[in-house]
């Protein structure tokens, strides 16, 4: 054994004198790395801008005099070049505009001031469906018909519309003055139109015709609208005529007993109604479309106020909701929601000194969708949700929610009885109140439900994952930080500039 130990230290030491040895001959670290051609470029990129412009990339490199950028129509063939551009490095990134609809590849290289070139860097990328269409104007939507504008003279050849199946085609005349309408549509029917140039889609633009009068009930400023709608029957369509029903000291309470719709009828000059909802019985369906609700302090806009309430279907939407106390929607005893959708709307200013935005502490709510909205300046606790539900936030802009310095201020989401909650492509900036516990995403304890995360950026909003929040990790609710660069928040502005949140289509989508 001795023998064997005394074999290793030798062993050892023999090693030790070699590497000593060897260590004169290790070349020095390199420091520069001198090449013959300068290297491809890295981290390309693109990108498409505006449907049809690509936004191209990458990082810059020293000494480099400029870029050689060359595309083609196809996906990384090359085969046939349709355009070449030079750009210096200090005026990327490069934007070029081309064809809707169609599949492009770039590549790059680099060309070094002794004019060495690099070998490409190359990527492929599909343009979006162009869409020279202007953006509809108030009077361009009315109950049968529309009106269309594009840039005069541009090729086009037609539209089609869905549904009904509509074909379209544009006369010479229409195509030069860039202006086409089209008649024989049906009323309160959501279309889709495409315009072609033979078979190249050149624009495409959802809109819904106004509601059809011949269907209706019209309702002026004058009239009594408590009690038109207490005379409707069934199923009735009220169309409201722009103007004030009532006003800020004269508030109607509504009180709802059957099935009805309410809405503007022209969503570009919508009527202002002062005052709140109630129902406590069994109504099948209440849609409430393009108007404007001004709460004037009323407690909640919208409350049931018996066991025996039982809606089965709440639809607001393109509503602009402001100025009450509390809550948007109230149910503390056992009343039954079916479904509540609000989409395309915008809640503001509603305090929360007494109760929660969506505040539902007992009875039955199937299903709760928030979408396509801007929620600013309001609620405690924005979603207090005690009873089993189905919950989705998608697609929407928050802005100074829960910033009430109240104990019962418990952040955004709160789900305890269970049911699930997804919350996705969602914008929250200026949530709760700094150095507090006011304004997490979800107190800790406080979320039973299901969850599904995704998408969803933040900013400004330093208590949203402190300490005592559910979840501690912007990542636990797939949430990233970045400043959107709203335009003028404070005058109800909510324009993002930031592109990466443009991008992901992050927010209420009127908002980019």
């Amino acid at each position: 054994m001795k023998n064997i130990f005394k074999s290793i230290g030798l062993a050892v030491i023999a090693l030790s004198m070699f590497t000593l040895s060897c260590s004169d001959d290790i070349d020095p670290v390199i420091s520069d790395l001198n090449l013959d051609r300068p290297l491809a470029p890295v981290n390309l990129r693109a990108f498409v801008r505006n449907q049809t412009a690509i936004e191209l990339s990458w990082n810059v490199n020293e000494n480099i005099s400029e870029y050689v950028v060359e595309f083609s129509q196809d996906s990384l063939d090359f085969n046939s070049i349709i355009r070449t551009v030079s750009i210096s490095p200090d005026s990327l990134p490069l934007r070029e505009n081309f064809e809707g609809e169609t599949q492009y590849s770039a590549r790059v290289k680099a060309v070094r001031e002794d004019g060495e070139e690099s070998s490409w860097a190359e990527v492929a990328i599909m343009t979006a469906i162009e869409n020279i269409l202007e953006p509809l104007e108030g009077g361009d939507i009315a109950a049968t018909s529309v009106t269309f504008r594009w840039p005069a003279g541009s090729e086009v050849t037609n539209f089609t519309l869905t549904p009904g199946s509509i074909n379209r085609q544009i006369t010479e005349d229409e195509k030069e003055a860039g202006e086409a309408t089209i008649e024989g549509l049906t009323g309160s029917t959501l279309y889709t139109a495409t315009l072609f140039n033979g078979s190249k889609r050149r624009g495409l633009v959802e809109f819904e015709t106004l509601v059809d009068i011949g269907n209706a009930t019209p309702v002026y400023p004058e009239d009594d609208l408590l009690a038109i709608i207490a005379a409707a029957a069934e199923g009735d369509v009220l169309a409201l005529f722009p103007g004030n029903y009532g006003n800020d000291s004269t508030l109607l309470t509504i009180d709802l007993e059957k099935s009805i719709t309410l809405r503007g009828v022209y969503p570009f000059d919508r009527p202002v109604v002062y005052g709140k909802f109630t129902s406590g019985v069994g109504v099948g369906s209440v849609e409430i479309r393009s108007i404007i609700f001004k709460g004037e302090g009323e407690s909640q806009f919208f409350n049931s106020t018996s066991t025996d309430f039982n809606l089965q279907t709440l639809l607001i939407d393109d509503c602009d909701v402001s100025g009450y106390a509390d809550r948007f929607i109230y149910n503390q005893g056992n009343g039954t929601y079916g479904s509540i959708t609000v989409s395309n709307s915008y809640v503001h200013d509603i305090v929360g000194n007494s109760g929660d935005g969506f505040d539902f502490r007992g009875g039955t709510v199937g299903a709760l969708t928030l979408q396509n909205s801007t929620f600013a300046n309001a609620f405690r606790t924005f979603i207090r949700m005690q009873v089993e539900s189905d919950v989705v936030v998608n697609n929407c802009t928050f802005y100074k929610v829960s910033t009430l310095d109240n104990g019962n201020n418990r952040g955004l989401f709160r789900a305890s009885g269970g049911g699930s909650i997804e919350v996705s492509n969602c914008l929250f900036v200026g949530i709760g109140i700094p150095d507090t516990e006011r304004g997490f995403w979800t107190k800790s304890g406080d979320m039973s439900a299901n969850t599904s995360y995704s998408n969803n950026y933040y900013f400004d909003s330093p208590v949203l994952f402190a300490a005592g929040s559910e979840y501690t990790n912007p990542a636990e609710v797939d949430a990233t930080e970045a400043d959107p660069g709203f335009e003028d928040p404070e005058n109800d502005d909510f324009t993002i500039t930031n592109q990466t949140l443009i991008d992901n289509q992050v927010g209420d989508p009127r908002w980019r």
